[in-house]
């Protein structure tokens, strides 16, 4: 099973370096302390995966205006 620590949302306004690296950290302690066993589970975050922004910016070069105004959520 794949895991991962979405941290790209959080980088869209000013921040903390040292903050944000510490919050990262602190909820992969937090998925740990609930039971994720990190020997059966692939804990990783975002953005240490290139592929995530590459297909991010594919879908938006392919994605409407009006596809997105009907977006409820």
């Amino acid at each position: 099973m794949n895991i991962f620590i979405a941290n790209m949302h959080s980088i869209t306004v000013p921040y903390d370096k040292k903050e944000h690296i510490d919050n990262i950290k602190t909820l992969a302690a937090l998925y740990i302390a609930c039971g994720l066993d990190p020997e059966k589970v692939n804990l990783f975050v975002q953005s240490d995966v290139l592929e995530h922004t590459q297909l991010g910016h594919i879908l938006l070069c392919n994605t409407t205006i009006s596809e997105l105004m009907k977006m409820t959520q």
